[in-house]
This record gives structure tokens, sequence and C-alpha cells, in this order.
């Protein structure tokens, strides 16, 4: 069971943990009361990154665990959703092009500045989605690029973006006064 697995790993180092919930890449989901019984029976199982999608399930992993365990988001359009939760925060991949602004996004939820929250949610919520029209990192990495923030070259099995994707990225990129 997904339980004993992450137990046997918590057991074998004193490290903090943070799982990692992300059906669509694993195939599987770790539900709610996996999640649960994890944090409340594992001192170094500290967190989870949501990335299901789910706002359902996310809310139930917030009601079900114990107030210091860490619900981080792991998709940049849901950050706004889980941290009026009570979720802590982001591992971003739009970070990697805005992160200063990822920053003040978060930072405005944290302070309850909920309607600056709001409105850059709004502002981003483009973005955030033309990042992920194709499986990361191939979209991040050409809007790094077209923003001289890097090359994108990539190395197989990675490829770039397809036409049609690079042409949305663009056109976001530059609704955003990005580039």
């Amino acid at each position: 069971s997904l339980i004993d697995h992450f137990s046997a790993i918590a057991d074998s180092v004193s490290l903090p943990i943070i799982l990692y919930n992300v059906p669509s890449r694993t195939g599987r989901n770790l539900e709610p009361e996996t999640i649960s019984t994890l944090a409340y029976s594992k001192d170094n199982i500290v967190g989870v990154k949501c990335a299901s999608g789910n706002i359902d399930q996310i809310t139930k992993i917030i009601k079900t665990t114990p107030d210091d365990f860490i619900v981080l988001s792991g998709d940049d359009s849901m950050t706004y959703h889980i941290m009026a939760l009570g979720g802590r925060g982001v591992i971003s991949v739009a970070s990697n092009i805005i992160p200063s602004k990822l920053v003040e996004f978060t930072d405005s939820m944290l302070n309850n500045e909920w309607n600056k929250a709001r409105n850059m949610h709004l502002e981003l919520y483009d973005l955030f989605k033309v990042l992920f029209l194709e499986s990361n990192p191939g979209p991040v990495k050409y809007a790094a690029d077209i923003m001289e923030l890097m090359n994108s070259r990539m190395r197989m099995p990675l490829t770039p973006p397809l036409e049609e994707n690079k042409k949305k990225i663009r056109e976001v990129l530059e609704k955003l006064n990005l580039m």
C-alpha cells in the first residue's frame, strides 16, 4: 500500500518529507485519507504538494491534516484557491520566468490582501495555463528563451512546444509585457 511505501521511506531518513500528489504523471492518486494517516503517523512527513487539480480533495486534505501540516499548490492556476483554504504557498512553474511576481502574489495572500491576490490571479491566469499546454518543461523553457532568460535547447526525450503552442505562449507573454 502507499501508506506502507511512504512509511518505509519516512522511517529510513531523518529529513523532512513533502509528498507530491500528481496523479496525471504517476497514475496513482494519493487520497486525502492516505495523506492524513501519514501526516499523523510520521513526524517527518511535513507536507504535500497538491497537483491533482481536484479542489474538493485538496479541501479535505487541509481539513483532515494537522494544523502545522504544509499544503502547497503544485499547479500555478490553483494557488489562489488552495491558499484561500489555508495552503501555505506554491511550488511553481511560472516562478521560473516571473519569480518576483509569484513572490508578490503569494505574499499578498499570506498578508491577507485578498483583493490584490484575486486581481493578480486573474492577471496571471492565462500565463499559468499556457505554461501547461504541453508537458513541463517545454513551454516554460520556450517562454524563458523568448524572454531572453535562457536558451530553450532541449535534449531528448524533451522536445520544444508545437508551433501553434509557441504562438499562444508568445501572445500571452506579449499581453503581459514580459518580452
